[in-house]
């Protein structure tokens, strides 16, 4: 079978996308867009030096490197083996028009009137409207960057405002600027800006030659990252530690000769305040706040992991099936206040419920909740204030525990009509289908719900999760059950924003392809309703069906699998990861293989 097909972006224009790999915010009507890692810019002025972590040399403007996120420290990426081809997919992976579905959804959850947008990555040849269709309703500003990578902000105004561009405003930095015409009030000014290093005093400079033609009577709002971590905005001075002591001084001095106030007083990275709210009329904003995006990014997710496996349990209580599952399994709390679920279940199905979350994350996405692993140690920091032996556990038993998604608004979910029909019809859905079936609400929350679909389907093929899917195995064998959708879909819930969580993963990999269950092939009729369940979706999300092809490629998907996880799991390299996992290894590429063919096959329909 041919791996080297290049994949096929099934959403067309507008529903190809990657996880968001850092959060977005929205800041009354400004959100922002940042990544996991920062690609090069390096310095842009000859004031300072970002010295490679490896070299030793400097990190130019005009070579390629990348920052660490987690160790602030810069990299050519020739000296970390990075190739053009690794570097172009950071670099596309950031581009806001590879995160559409995640931003109709926080459109259709805040209902923003106006929309404050930097690091877009947009070119010129990328239409506005394949990331606002018309039936959002905005009117789109857009300042892309011409050359490079990176960059580029937008500002989207609702067509119910009367709203203008103003080009005459423009100087040379990543700025744009709009102006709203209200009936007898002064018009607003609304500029987003963007400034990519944190000493870039050209940028700053360009900034103020642009706001001193703004017309003085007239409200200012100006929005955006500008990338300046040391400014403690309670007292409006630098902070300590501040490298750039002079520039900031003079930052703040000059947004205060324009009588602009900062409004924004929660971290947006961190525990910096980099995007932020300036305005000449703080009595017109009422408050400001930060909206997450919908999951974590992968580095998010690493840092809580380690933060978790520092923690030390204060709390233990029996599960019940509405939290946690059913007793041996326990519900904890953590000494910061967070809960988790604990499961005892023996060591196939701990290593099924992380494998299987890394296993998303190897996929770019980000709706399983986080998993750690721990052992049973009443003499150990974590466990030293419970007593587990109340629960009848033993000492040195793996545990895997489980981020409890503590969300006030979650609802069981159920299958959607557009794929139960699919199923029993044995019709995959495509593009056509998504545009055309009476079925299927419209609406980007209607969309963004069948992508998600799509995403949990692939990969509970991927690991023979059959428990979400017994509904439509009960359906298969009544023949069109009247009730089936109608029915809630097992380990799965739903947020009010319309995040789908996949929880209860225990089941997967070593359970699913080899449990007592499964040996006298009673599972053979789920694992057919699951390939049957594949079939019914020609839609997938283009980030994701590159990475199971990239890894595909690379030689084996599981042993990548171990590899990620075995770096975040302290405990990974302590398991019994014993012969059946070479089969393991056989089956889950196999079934990679299956979904890549099925894919190459959904393009013909095309």
């Amino acid at each position: 079978m041919p791996l080297s097909t290049t994949p096929l972006d099934l959403l067309r224009a507008g529903m190809g996308l990657s996880q968001v790999k850092r959060p977005w915010y929205f800041y009354t009507a400004c959100w922002s867009v940042n990544a996991q890692i920062e690609l090069n810019p390096g310095p842009s002025t000859s004031k300072s030096q970002y010295l490679c972590g490896h070299c030793e040399e400097e990190v130019t403007w005009t070579q390629k490197g990348i920052l660490c996120d987690t160790c602030e420290q810069w990299y050519h990426t020739d000296c970390q083996g990075i190739g053009d081809s690794t570097y172009d997919r950071l670099s596309d992976s950031r581009s806001i028009k590879n995160k559409i579905p995640d931003l109709h959804q926080l459109i259709q959850q805040v209902k923003p009137d106006i929309i404050s947008c930097t690091e877009t990555w947009l070119k010129p040849d990328i239409q506005t409207s394949e990331i606002f269709p018309k039936d959002l309703n905005f009117q789109v500003f857009r300042d892309d960057r011409t050359s490079g990578q990176g960059g580029g902000v937008l500002t989207a105004i609702s067509k119910h405002l009367i709203s203008q561009e103003e080009p005459e405003l423009k100087t040379n930095c990543n700025l744009s600027w709009a102006k709203i015409t209200i009936k007898g009030a002064k018009d607003i000014y609304i500029g987003t800006y963007y400034k990519p290093h944190e000493n870039d005093e050209d940028s700053l400079t360009e900034l103020w030659s642009s706001l001193s033609k703004v017309p003085q009577d007239s409200t200012i709002w100006l929005l955006g990252d500008f990338n300046l971590p040391d400014i403690d905005w309670s007292s409006e001075v630098p902070k300590s530690k501040c490298r750039f002591k002079e520039m900031y001084e003079d930052f703040i001095d000059r947004i205060n000769s324009f009588n602009l106030q900062q409004m924004v007083k929660i971290p947006t990275r961190n525990e910096n305040i980099l995007d932020l709210f300036l305005t000449n009329f703080p009595s017109l904003v009422q408050c400001t706040k930060t909206i997450p995006c919908l999951g974590l990014s992968f580095r998010k997710c690493i840092s809580r992991t380690r933060y978790f496996q520092g923690q030390v349990v204060t709390y233990l209580t029996n599960s019940s099936r509405r939290v946690c599952g059913r007793p041996p399994d326990a519900v904890i709390n953590i000494e910061d206040g967070t809960v988790m679920c604990a499961k005892n279940r023996g060591i196939y199905s701990a290593n099924g419920e992380v494998l299987t979350f890394y296993l998303s994350r190897l996929l770019r996405t980000n709706n399983v909740p986080i998993v750690i692993h721990v052992r049973t140690n009443a003499t150990s920091n974590f466990w030293r204030h419970v007593n587990y032996s109340t629960l009848s556990w033993e000492e040195n038993q793996l545990v895997s525990l489980i981020e409890w998604i503590n969300d006030s608004s979650l609802s069981k979910t159920r299958l959607p009509p557009l794929i139960y029909n699919a199923f029993m019809k044995g019709e995959p859905i495509t593009a056509n289908i998504i545009n055309t079936s009476k079925l299927l609400d419209r609406t980007p929350a209607g969309i963004a719900e069948i992508v998600q679909w799509g995403n949990m389907i692939l990969l509970d093929f991927l690991t023979a999760h059959s428990d979400r899917h017994v509904n439509l195995h009960i359906a298969d064998e009544k023949s069109k059950h009247p009730r089936i959708t109608s029915n809630f879909t097992r380990n799965l819930i739903h947020t009010q924003e319309g995040k789908l969580w996949l929880i209860d993963n225990e089941r997967t990999l070593y359970q699913s392809f080899f449990g007592i269950k499964c040996a006298n092939n009673t599972c053979l009729p789920r694992r057919k309703v699951l390939e049957r369940l594949l079939k019914t979706i020609c839609v997938f999300q283009k980030p994701v069906v590159e990475a199971l092809m990239h890894h595909l490629r690379k030689g084996s998907v599981f042993k990548t699998l171990l590899s990620l996880s075995a770096s975040y799991q302290f405990l990974e390299n302590n398991l019994e990861i014993d012969d059946e996992y070479s089969l393991i290894e056989d089956i889950l590429d196999n079934r990679a293989a299956k979904v890549v063919y099925w894919i190459q096959n959904c393009q013909k329909r095309i």
